[in-house]
């Protein structure tokens, strides 16, 4: 699946735009560093992360 998404975002021309990465542990310096949170599931129950995102005052 990670294949098909590096090709979508090839093929949408937003490598500038979206960045892929591992496994991180610094997730508020990662917040901190972002403009906006989307959540791209179409669901999910109560997700940590968007609350990590909300608590550091995150449009979502």
């Amino acid at each position: 699946m990670l294949e098909e998404v590096k090709y979508y975002i090839e093929e949408q021309r937003l490598e500038n735009c979206i960045a892929l990465s591992p496994f991180r542990t610094d997730i508020p310096n990662v917040l901190n560093a972002i403009d906006i949170y989307c959540l791209p599931s179409l669901w999910e129950g109560l997700s940590i992360a968007l609350l990590e995102a909300m608590a550091m005052k995150k449009p979502l």
